[in-house]
């Protein structure tokens, strides 16, 4: 899995790492060769999504200025350079307190599991969206709260640093009045298999793992920007790593006896095909007439996950 510096051409991959040591040493003003300033402004933000640690730059000032043959680019800076250092030393308190669990654990699934984990529990989405801060590092680590591009840019931080190879995804999705806007997640490799997770759609949910580890077929309805590589298995998705992922509706049945043999109160599953409510209420109740099930409850998501809370075995089952 590549970086967005491979999406360039030769000339334009030399004026990327001309801007990229002009952002590590914090100079307001680089030379390069002629570039055309959107395709600098896309190289531009190429930078920032391969090295989420730059959080410290005005992301749209960039500008271009001309010196005879040779253009000039602009940099703006949210803080100076003192004021960056001292940023610099919280975030890294908070990194490595991220990471303390993580650090001696030898599979990478378990690592990402705790970082997952930490991120959809402790980040709040920002509906405001006009604080420069929640589109960074910067927000999520130290305030708690962000945006979509700065959570994606924070669990590639994180997974970089754990030494797992992970990019930021950009694309459109749909919300839930069928509006369609900009959005970011990650795609990670584990075991040199892909898998796409979104944690900011788990924020603050039930389920915690809904976009955790998906293919590319789980995530159709969306459209990405670039082309970004096929994300073919579920081997590391979670409910599958649970025994949870279920591929029809013999084997849902099959599941949730199971779970029932073994007292499970709460039952919780992925479907690998589109189940209603009222086929799986069909289900229950047919368990239910069999004394296999008295009362039970359903959740449900939009990502065909299901919760099963079961408020009553029957006597003679347990």
């Amino acid at each position: 899995m590549k970086s967005y510096y491979y999406l360039l051409k030769d000339e334009e991959k030399i004026i990327y790492k001309e801007i990229l040591n002009a952002l590590l040493e914090h100079r307001k003003r680089v030379k390069v060769s002629k570039v055309d300033i959107r395709r600098l402004r896309e190289i531009f933000d190429f930078i920032l999504l391969d090295y989420p640690q730059i959080f410290y730059v005005i992301e749209d000032s960039i500008s271009l200025s001309s010196l005879g043959r040779i253009q000039v680019v602009n940099i703006s800076y949210k803080y100076d350079l003192e004021t960056v250092i001292g940023i610099n030393e919280k975030i890294e308190i908070e990194i490595e307190k991220i990471l303390e669990k993580a650090k001696n654990i030898e599979d990478n699934f378990s690592k990402e599991i705790i970082i997952y984990r930490y991120i959809v529990e402790n980040i709040q989405y920002n509906n405001d969206r006009k604080i420069a801060s929640d589109y960074s590092i910067e927000g999520v680590l130290l305030s708690k709260k962000a945006v979509c591009l700065g959570i994606a840019k924070t669990f590639k931080l994180l997974m970089d640093r754990l030494f797992i190879p992970t990019i930021v995804v950009l694309g459109d999705i749909k919300d839930e009045n069928g509006i369609t806007e900009a959005h970011a997640w990650n795609i990670i490799s584990l075991e040199s298999n892909l898998y796409h997770l979104d944690a900011t759609g788990d924020l603050g949910k039930d389920f915690r793992f809904g976009y955790f580890n998906l293919s590319s077929h789980d995530i159709r309805d969306r459209t990405l920007r670039y082309d970004y590589p096929i994300c073919n298995s579920i081997k590391h998705n979670y409910f599958n790593y649970k025994g949870a992922y279920i591929q029809n509706i013999e084997h849902l049945e099959s599941f949730i006896k199971t779970r029932l043999k073994k007292g499970d109160k709460i039952i919780e599953f992925r479907t690998a095909f589109n189940l209603s409510i009222e086929e799986l209420n069909r289900l229950l109740s047919r368990l239910s007439l069999l004394r296999f099930i008295l009362m039970y409850e359903i959740q449900y998501t939009s990502e065909n996950i299901f919760r099963v809370r079961v408020k009553s075995l029957a006597d003679n089952f347990i």
